[in-house]
């Protein structure tokens, strides 16, 4: 009966680990949600603005070279315009090519557990194996056992 109650105690602790991985999992989700939210919201807000300025400030300039450049004006600010969608573009690009950092921390957690575990039952499987290290003498007498 003493390896039915140890089976249920390493149960509970099993589940226990198990939820609380869960729940960093969970906040870690969360965490993500608000600030890609919040991304969202700036990158338009900020997108729009510099698009409104864009057009007024090729507006202005057009009315202003109207009677001597007017196609002029309007190529130039045509090209400002292509030059910067294509950055965008390529920025975008970019972004969507890099690594994110989502549950970075939650994996982290669970390989000190595995490595935990690990310790206790034996080295990951196809790990290599390390060499043995000779025994240390005692340097005082709370490593010796004697406190």
């Amino acid at each position: 009966m003493a390896g039915v109650g140890a089976l249920r105690r390493l149960s509970a602790s099993v589940l226990a680990l198990g939820r609380i991985r869960l729940e960093l999992f969970a906040l870690e989700v969360q965490e993500e949600k608000q600030r890609l939210a919040q991304l969202a919201f700036w990158a338009v807000l900020s997108a729009l603005a510099v698009a409104f300025s864009g057009v007024f400030v090729a507006l202005a300039l057009t009315v202003w070279l109207w009677d001597s450049h007017r196609l002029l004006a309007l190529a130039a600010a045509a090209l400002a315009w292509m030059a910067l969608s294509a950055l965008g573009l390529m920025r975008l690009q970019r972004l969507v090519g890099s690594a994110s950092t989502l549950f970075t921390a939650s994996l982290a957690e669970l390989r000190q557990d595995e490595a935990a575990l690990r310790g206790v039952v034996g080295p990951p499987v196809g790990a290599p194996r390390a060499p043995s290290e000779p025994p240390r003498a005692a340097s005082g007498p709370a490593e010796a056992g004697l406190g």
